[in-house]
């Protein structure tokens, strides 16, 4: 990307700023789904004041070419340009404006959640749409007067609580095109894309109690996400087929998920008859391997494991059985209905997707 710009010229700096990235952007040098640079880089390359590369970025952000991430950054979206036939001016390819709301900043480092925004990014890249995010402060403008600064076409919301259920539904009924991302609706009929988060659960713990296990673990939280309680739920219905009763003691309900270390070891202090462990999250995997790995434990000759989530981390990854959540699938399901929103078509139904379930070498058979 060029470095080049004029202070002594008639055209604002920001201007001059704008033109070189989004220059950049058409050629190629960054594409759909890419990070850009961030404000402070803009300024120690152009050697501008911070808030002019800000204004850059909006800029950019308001043609539909960039898109901002909150405590990410900047990214490509996929809005796309051609030179028409006999100009050299680029002209826009028409696409959706697809606005995401829901995603809480205190999960934005998940792997989850870094997966599912860049499927996103890129998915909707392909498909020529320009993927924008809304803030609290744009909802409420939504609900009460109908529109904000934003405009879109449609509106994912991305895994709602109970509570926010009617909010959707009252947007839909005013004529916003609204679909629901990754969670099951019941009694409505509201679009939706979702993964199964009690199949996945279920079928990996049945696998734990197939190998003799009875002394089971389990790592959760009480916190009233829908996601939680469903994979609680199919966690519970596999050892209750077992005839193997749930037992308190051996269950971690985490409220703080800071001081998941200590809770960890006051779980295996005092359960020494424990043969397995689930975590039902991936918020629960870091603290709890890091404290395996210290305590010298091995899996699965001391502990059987079982995971929902990927498991990312080195001196784990690919050998503890997980459920995995199909991201890009579920993107692809998402732009499908979007396509058929913006076609005009009326959907009443949602989609439910089956996760894929990674065997490892975690789960050890024991003999009673």
């Amino acid at each position: 990307m060029s470095t080049t710009i004029d202070k002594n010229s008639m055209k604002p700096i920001y201007m001059q700023v704008k033109d070189l990235i989004e220059t950049a952007i058409i050629q190629g040098e960054f594409s759909p789904g890419e990070k850009i640079l961030s404000e402070n880089c803009l300024s120690k390359k152009y050697g501008i004041h911070r808030h002019t590369a800000r204004s850059s970025l909006q800029q950019l952000s308001e043609e539909g070419l960039i898109t901002s991430i909150p405590g990410r950054g900047w990214y490509v979206t996929g809005k796309q340009t051609k030179i028409s036939e006999g100009s050299k001016t680029p002209t826009a390819v028409a696409g959706g404006v697809i606005a995401i709301y829901g995603i809480p900043l205190d999960s934005i480092q998940s792997y989850f959640t870094t997966s599912f925004l860049n499927s996103l990014l890129t998915s909707g890249a392909s498909k020529n749409h320009s993927i924008r995010f809304l803030s609290d402060s744009d909802m409420h403008n939504i609900e009460v007067n109908g529109c904000c600064s934003l405009k879109f076409d449609v509106i994912i919301w991305a895994v709602p609580r109970p509570e926010d259920i009617a909010r959707i539904e009252k947007l839909a009924a005013s004529g916003i095109k609204v679909i629901v991302a990754n969670r099951y609706l019941y009694d409505s009929s509201l679009p939706f894309v979702s993964i199964n988060q009690y199949s996945g659960t279920r079928e990996l713990a049945s696998r734990l109690v197939n190998a003799g296990h009875r002394k089971i673990g389990c790592i959760t939280s009480d916190l009233p996400y829908s996601y939680l309680s469903e994979r609680w739920r199919g966690f519970c219905d596999a050892l209750r087929e077992a005839d193997i009763a749930i037992d308190d003691k051996l269950v971690l309900h985490v409220m703080d998920s800071s001081d998941i270390r200590n809770q960890v070891e006051r779980l295996f202090g005092s359960n020494p008859d424990m043969t397995a462990l689930f975590l039902l999250g991936e918020i629960f995997h870091r603290q709890t391997f890091e404290y395996i790995k210290k305590s010298g434990r091995r899996i699965p000759e001391d502990i059987s494991m079982a995971v929902f989530d990927k498991v990312i981390f080195d001196d784990f990854k690919g050998k503890i059985a997980s459920v995995e959540q199909p991201v890009a699938r579920m993107t692809e399901e998402l732009f499908a209905l979007i396509s058929k929103l913006l076609a005009g078509e009326k959907i009443e139904n949602g989609i439910v997707i089956e996760p894929a379930i990674f065997s490892g070498e975690s789960i050890r058979r024991i003999q009673h």
